[in-house]
């Protein structure tokens, strides 16, 4: 074939895959919208069926006669707490370590291991789990209210009373 044939062919070949190409673009964008509203959908799916799990959970221990409190949520046990989490939680919220302890119900140094761990926290007092979870959602002034100390808007200082202080003589 001569080299003239055989640029055509290419030339041809080219075209052609561009057209086709042009095409099926306008499918490939459909696909994509629909890949998108099937994952949102099997999300929605996912939450219901979950939802669904608990509601049940929940009904059978009321006919079992079990008493279901309100604020027992199950979400607190299923909440995962991660090591970094509960440093900026305690940051967020402007607590020491000794101060996080006190309202989790631990210690200053259970709070530092956790800290100094890296990826998911394994915490098995569930008491722990649901008090961490709620400080989740919690301000600064709620945390302040629980911990006993009024949050202050500015540092007041009193002013300093220089007629009560005794006068000091330098003698020598």
């Amino acid at each position: 074939m001569s080299t003239l044939a055989q640029t055509i062919k290419n030339e041809i070949r080219r075209i052609s895959r561009r057209e086709i190409g042009l095409a099926l673009s306008k499918f490939r964008r459909d696909h994509i919208a629909l890949k998108k509203r099937l994952a949102e959908q099997k999300s929605r799916i996912f939450a219901i069926e979950k939802e669904n799990k608990d509601l049940s959970k929940k009904l059978a221990a009321v006919g079992q006669g079990q008493r279901v409190e309100a604020g027992s949520e199950p979400e607190a046990e299923h909440v995962a707490l991660y090591a970094r989490g509960i440093k900026s939680l305690r940051r967020r919220l402007g607590l020491s370590q000794i101060n996080l302890a006190t309202l989790v119900g631990m210690n200053r140094i259970s709070i530092s291991h956790w800290e100094k761990k890296s990826g998911k926290l394994t915490i098995i007092k569930p008491k722990v789990r649901k008090m961490l979870t709620e400080l989740k959602g919690m301000k600064k002034a709620e945390v302040a209210a629980r911990l006993g100390k009024p949050k202050r808007p500015g540092k007041a200082r009193s002013p300093k009373r220089t007629a009560d202080l005794p006068l000091i003589k330098r003698t020598g």
